[in-house]
């Protein structure tokens, strides 16, 4: 199953502190393999913008929290860099989270595609 994941523009996420803050949930199922690939675009004052690209493959065990198996987050412009945005997975959840910095009002926005595969069980 391959979901587009991008956050609906009235809900993109304003930073204005350098206070990690995370965007909406996915629920990741038990017993299946994840496959991650978002880019995460931030925009400050004057136009100044920055994006990163996430490319991540998660396991989830059972119903275990699902653990990140390999993971790069590629800072492919950033001209303040303070801002950040990482993937953080924890309660069976994945989020990105984002850091924009103090007196500063960072608009984010996160698009891309997450794909599960989660094989059929038989017995």
């Amino acid at each position: 199953m391959s979901i587009t994941y991008q956050e609906e523009r009235g809900k993109a996420l304003t930073t204005a502190d350098n206070q990690l803050h995370l965007t909406s949930p996915l629920i990741v199922n038990p017993d299946s393999v994840v496959g991650v690939d978002l880019y995460v675009f931030a925009r400050g004052p004057s136009g100044v913008g920055a994006i990163w690209h996430i490319l991540a493959l998660l396991e989830r065990i059972g119903s275990a929290n699902p653990t990140v198996a390999q993971k790069s987050v590629g800072q492919m412009h950033d001209p303040q860099a303070v801002w950040q945005a990482d993937l953080v997975a924890s309660g069976g959840l994945i989020q990105v989270q984002v850091r924009g910095a103090q007196g500063v009002s960072v608009d984010w926005q996160v698009i891309g595609t997450v794909t599960a595969f989660r094989p059929s069980v038989t017995g």
